[in-house]
């Protein structure tokens, strides 16, 4: 469908899509999330004019006014699974340039802005800090390591998925990363967050880290240095 979009318009031609996004049931077959108009348009160099989110009431649309609001990548990280009340439409204005394609397919703009979800780098590039127990039971599965000072940039309400900490146990690493803290108590395995200056985390078969006999580290991204 895009590829036809980009075949069938000429240079400075402007698509505008109107597409359901959430709470649509049986609309039509498919629900497109703003950041699929916007990954694709932007992998694909077109010009974005606007991305708006647009909540409405099909029930009262022909007479209660819709709530517009531009879109910006990363606004719902910290709502999108369940956060959302509501319906939602997205619409899209995008302007061809002599540039543009239509055939190239982005990642998704989620997971490239995810520290975790990033290639992997060269061990030189992270710098290590053993975690020290006693370790205190926050709850259940989840226990809890205070980190260092200087380690104070991890994930915040603000800045939900902020940390590139990564956990090793044995040196084997384990996760995932940014899990919410009550699937890390009620599922652990491994998962963790790094939120302000704690750790909260699990062991990989959900053992007690300071009796199963085994070593936990994390690593850092080593700070930047300027050329």
């Amino acid at each position: 469908m895009l590829a036809n979009i980009h075949a069938l318009l000429k240079v400075g031609g402007r698509v505008v899509h109107g597409s359901p996004t959430s709470n649509y049931v049986d609309h039509g077959f498919y629900m497109f999330s703003p950041t699929f108009f916007h990954d694709f348009y932007s992998a694909n160099a077109w010009e974005v004019r606007a991305i708006q989110v647009v909540r409405v009431n099909p029930l009262q649309q022909e007479v209660e006014t819709p709530f517009f609001a531009d879109y910006t990548p990363g606004m719902f990280d910290h709502t999108s699974a369940g956060g959302l009340d509501g319906t939602y439409v997205t619409v899209c204005i995008a302007e061809k340039t002599s540039a543009s394609t239509g055939h190239v397919v982005p990642q998704q703009g989620y997971y490239r802005r995810a520290p975790d979800w990033r290639p992997e780098e060269d061990a030189g590039d992270f710098e290590e800090f053993s975690l020290l127990p006693p370790f205190t039971l926050e709850k259940a599965n989840c226990w809890v390591s205070s980190l260092a000072p200087e380690r104070e940039d991890g994930d915040s309400m603000a800045e939900p998925r902020r940390s590139s900490l990564r956990l090793f146990e044995d040196d084997l690493r384990i996760g995932p990363g940014h899990t919410m803290h009550d699937a890390i108590r009620e599922s652990g395995g491994g998962a963790f967050s790094h939120w302000g200056s704690l750790l909260y985390f699990s062991s990989s078969d959900n053992s007690n880290p300071n009796t199963n006999g085994r070593s936990y580290c994390v690593r850092v991204p080593r700070p930047r240095s300027l050329p």
